[in-house]
């Protein structure tokens, strides 16, 4: 695991390396706006089911005060899948078999987290995504499962999730990225999260420069 430390709202960063995959993912654009607004980053690659359950448990219970923002960021084309096991010289390469989206993240929360912090002073309360936003980067996470996006919102608390129904084109989506979150980091600074969501997205889609390729790319923030 990789990250910065500075100030600022924390992007924890899951990116995908399955078949052994070392070329550019949503990280990279991510990482030129945490040097240029100084705020924390932390990144963990994963290959497997089980990479990315661990992953996922990990920013829970370890990293969410710190690193509310969680970010999936898919390989340049387009796509995050995981296998199910390592192949059999210990390698990320077997065969994909799970698409990193709304349904599967909503499967590991359902199988391993709570669906509600405890109401009770003598329980422990367990980790809950309530006042987190998770963002699916560089390939088309929303498409075909808007419902299962809302669903995972829902039974989870995050604040917001953001991300594509189309097929992207990676300039295009890292340069949304990219303003997504100097705009995400700026907004935060004045409102809590649930507040700052719902402003950003006003603003990419009143912007000049950000309107056309939310469009183009299909770029969606859902809120509760």
């Amino acid at each position: 695991m990789s990250g910065t430390e500075s100030d600022g709202h924390g992007v924890f960063c899951i990116e995908c390396s399955y078949g052994n995959y070392d070329g550019p993912t949503g990280l990279d654009a991510l990482n030129l706006v945490a040097a240029d607004m100084e705020f924390p980053t932390r990144s963990r690659r994963v290959g497997t089911w089980v990479d990315l359950t661990a992953a996922i448990l990990v920013w829970s219970r370890k990293w969410q005060a710190r690193y509310p923002i969680l970010w999936l960021a898919g390989r340049r084309t387009g796509s995050f899948y995981v296998t199910r096991t390592r192949g059999e010289d210990g390698s990320r390469s077997g065969r994909p078999n799970r698409h990193v989206g709304p349904a599967a993240l909503s499967d590991i929360f359902k199988k391993h987290l709570p669906e509600k912090p405890s109401q009770h002073p003598w329980e422990a309360a367990g980790p809950s995504w309530s006042n987190c936003l998770l963002h699916f980067s560089g390939y088309p996470a929303l498409d075909g499962e808007r419902r299962q996006a809302r669903d995972l919102a829902a039974v989870s608390g995050l604040a917001a999730i953001s991300g594509y129904r189309k097929n992207n084109d990676w300039t295009r989506c890292m340069a949304l990225e990219m303003l997504y979150m100097k705009a995400l980091q700026d907004a935060l600074s004045h409102w809590p999260l649930d507040e700052a969501a719902d402003s950003v997205h006003e603003n990419l889609l009143d912007s000049r420069m950000a309107s056309g390729l939310v469009n183009h790319l299909g770029f969606e923030m859902l809120t509760p």
